[in-house]
């Protein structure tokens, strides 16, 4: 949310940058720039498209919004205060140190202006929480088959008309494909052997011996 000094506006586009966390709880290093962003939307509402880029998980990260307008003849941009504040509180920084405050570098803006007594700002970030990009899949949406329908006439008649009734047209569905489950095989009870009965050896008598 942002609003136009009296009489200004519009901006061309918007700047927005992404930095870590770094010491002091104040912005550290830029981590990604989106210069001249497009946007829609009039104050107090705007809303600026980037790129999409992914954030490591678990970390703490500051986003900076700045319009792209000459203060001749456009005047400024203002971004929207918030009385609550969220984690750290907003910062602002002033490089070239035009309004005299001392501030080139990152620090409260309630302690570089006097006149910022609320400690943040109004914005939202809509986009994915976390992993990389979902990726489209294919879904495959069945065609439905035409159901022959008989649509009586509005005014009735003493003569019957038959209404043509439509064919039903046959569309190839896809046959899904059965997946193979496992089916144990049952086993046998395996039967106990017969155990081989010896075979009988024949007993042999001695023959006499002659007499003499």
């Amino acid at each position: 949310m942002g609003e136009y000094s009296a009489g200004g506006g519009p901006a061309s586009s918007f700047n927005v940058s992404f930095y870590t966390n770094g010491a002091g709880n104040l912005p550290g290093t830029t981590i990604a720039g989106f210069l001249n962003m497009p946007y829609s939307g009039t104050p107090p509402d705007f809303t600026i498209r980037w790129t999409p880029f992914s954030l490591p998980p678990g970390g703490t990260y500051w986003v900076s919004v700045q319009a792209v307008q000459n203060f001749n003849p456009n005047g400024q941009w203002f971004w929207h205060n918030r009385t609550v504040q969220s984690n750290a509180g907003a910062v602002w920084r002033n490089p070239g140190d035009g309004y005299g405050t001392g501030c080139i570098t990152w620090n409260r803006k309630n302690a570089c202006m006097s006149k910022q007594v609320w400690p943040d700002q109004v914005f939202q970030i809509l986009g994915f929480v976390e992993g990389p990009t979902p990726t489209a899949t294919a879904t495959h949406t069945p065609t439905s088959t035409p159901t022959a329908t008989f649509t009586p006439p509005l005014t009735p008649t003493a003569t019957f008309t038959p209404t043509p009734t439509p064919t039903a047209t046959f569309t190839a569905m896809p046959t899904a494909t059965a997946t193979a489950t496992a089916t144990p095989t049952p086993t046998g009870t395996p039967r106990a052997t017969p155990t081989a009965r010896p075979t009988p050896i024949p007993r042999i008598r001695p023959t006499p011996a002659p007499r003499p």
